[in-house]
C-alpha cells in the first residue's frame, strides 16, 4: 500500500463518524464547544442552534418547586413594596390580636336614694372604690389611678351609674388601725409601714390632699384632749412633711374626744379611740398634666 492509499483510509473514517452525527442531530452541525459537552450561553442551560436558551432551563435566581417560579431578584421599588406589605399585614395581625378593653359592667344607681360621691376605702392592703359616677370609663379612670399607687390586683370596683353625680374626684377613707399611748403623742414604729404609703400616695397622686385627724378617749378635760388630738395628728403631718411632702398638701386636724368610734367606759374602747385617721381628697379621674 502507497503513500496516498493510507492517507485517503485515513480521512475516511472521521468522514463517516462526521455523517453519523449528522444523521442523528438531525443535519445541525456541532460546534467545538457541545462536542466537548459545553453548550455556550447563560450558566446552567443549555443553548440551540440558533443561539437562544432554551426554555426548560432554570435560570439564575428562580426557585423550581411546585410549578410556580418565585423570583428573588427585582427592583429596590418592588423590595420596599413588599417589605410595607409584610409591615402592614403584621400590624393588621396585632390589632386584631389586642382585644378592645372591656368596660366596666356597672348597675345603674337606685334614683329614689340621694346621689352617693365617688369614694374609696382602704383597708390592709386593699382599696375598694364605691359610690356612684355618670359612666363607667370615669369608675375605670379612678381604678387606673389608684393601681399606680396599689397595683391593678388591689383595687376593686363597686360603683355604680348614676348621671346626678358629676363625679369629677374621689375621697379615700384610710380605715386602718393607727394608735397612741394614754396622754401620748409617739407612735409606734410598726405604723411606718402605713405611713410611708400615704407618702408614695401623695407623690403618685400631686393632686390631692391627705388630712389627719387626731382623737382622744374621754379622759382629761376637754380642752386638753383637743389640743393632744392636734399634736398626735401634727406627728404625722410633720412625718410627711420631712419625706418631702409639701406642707400644703397634708393638714393637721384636731377632734378631741368628741369622735369617739369604741366605748369609753372600757379600757380596750378608750385604747380604740386613742388614735388619727386619715382621709385623701380631691384625686381626679385623670392625671393633672
Amino acid at each position: 500500500m502507497d503513500r496516498t492509499e493510507r492517507i485517503a483510509r485515513l480521512l475516511i473514517i472521521p468522514v463517516v463518524m462526521l455523517i453519523g452525527y449528522l444523521l442523528v442531530s438531525d443535519g445541525r452541525v456541532p460546534t467545538g464547544t457541545e462536542v466537548a459537552g459545553e453548550a455556550p450561553g447563560r450558566e446552567g442551560g443549555t443553548t440551540t442552534s440558533s443561539g437562544s436558551v432554551d426554555s426548560t432551563t432554570t435560570s439564575p435566581g428562580s426557585i423550581e418547586g411546585d410549578g410556580s417560579t418565585a423570583t428573588s431578584g427585582g427592583s429596590p421599588q418592588a423590595e420596599d413594596a413588599a417589605d410595607e406589605a409584610r409591615l402592614a399585614a403584621d400590624e393588621a395581625r396585632l390589632a386584631a390580636d389586642e382585644e378592645e378593653p372591656s368596660r366596666l359592667d356597672l348597675a345603674e344607681a337606685s334614683t329614689t336614694a340621694p346621689p352617693q360621691e365617688p369614694r374609696g376605702v382602704y383597708r390592709n392592703g386593699k382599696l375598694v372604690l364605691r359610690g356612684s359616677v355618670p359612666g363607667a370609663e370615669v369608675a375605670e379612670a379612678f381604678a387606673a389611678r389608684a393601681a399606680t399607687v396599689l397595683g391593678a390586683d388591689n383595687v376593686t370596683v363597686e360603683m355604680t351609674l348614676d348621671q346626678r353625680v358629676v363625679g369629677e374626684t374621689l375621697t379615700i377613707d384610710v380605715d386602718q388601725e393607727f394608735r397612741f399611748p394614754s396622754g401620748g403623742i409617739v407612735f409606734d414604729v410598726e405604723y411606718e409601714a402605713l405611713l410611708n404609703l400615704g407618702v408614695a400616695a401623695l407623690q403618685l397622686l400631686p393632686e390631692a390632699t391627705l388630712v389627719v385627724t387626731g382623737h382622744t378617749d374621754d379622759v382629761g378635760e376637754e380642752g386638753t384632749n383637743v389640743a393632744l388630738s392636734q399634736a398626735r395628728a401634727q406627728v404625722v403631718v410633720d412625718w410627711m412633711v420631712d419625706r418631702g411632702i409639701s406642707p400644703e398638701r397634708v393638714v393637721a386636724r384636731g377632734a378631741g374626744e368628741t369622735e369617739p368610734i369604741a366605748d369609753n367606759a372600757a379600757p380596750g374602747g378608750r385604747e380604740a379611740n386613742r388614735r388619727v385617721e386619715a382621709v385623701l381628697e380631691g384625686v381626679k379621674a385623670e392625671a393633672p398634666r
